[in-house]
């Protein structure tokens, strides 16, 4: 979509990023108050960095220096407007993405949100409904409950 090698889920904590889910072997170490992603979630549009080695904000993070040059990232916000996370692209090229390379990224950030939310939902309603203490004294978990019914689907 973007054209570069990789792309990653990350959800941002007050103390560290976890990558919840990645295309590309890129290693990326983008620790909380510095990084990309907290400038993403600031800005709660589409950041682009063409390279990341010419803007002052980057040029000391330790991805750059281990060869990260371009940064794209949409925030992940729940439906309250928190910021949680971001959906981001990067390469070791420097890059431009066009606009319709950005309304793409905002696009599935939003699809990617409301995966996020599907999921929560399903568990608030699956403990609100005794389901979970049935699935437990059952002796299957709820994946396993899962996989079940979509098996039979």
């Amino acid at each position: 979509m973007c054209g570069t090698p990789y792309g990653l889920i990350s959800l941002v904590a007050p103390d560290r990023v976890w990558v919840k889910a990645n295309v590309g072997a890129v290693e990326l170490m983008d620790p909380r108050g510095s990084g990309f992603s907290t400038h993403t979630l600031l800005g709660r549009d589409v950041m682009v960095v063409p390279d990341a080695a010419a803007d002052a904000r980057f040029r000391d993070n330790p991805s750059v220096a281990g060869g990260l040059r371009f940064y794209a990232g949409a925030p992940l916000v729940t439906p309250e407007g928190q910021a949680i996370g971001t959906l981001s692209v990067h390469d070791r090229e420097a890059r431009e993405l066009s606009p319709e390379q950005c309304q793409a990224l905002r696009v599935l950030a939003t699809q990617v949100m409301a995966q996020l939310e599907l999921r929560r939902r399903r568990r608030v309603e699956v403990e609100r409904s005794g389901e979970k203490l049935i699935l437990e004294v059952a002796g299957l978990s709820d994946a396993s409950a899962s996989s079940e019914g979509s098996a039979r689907a």
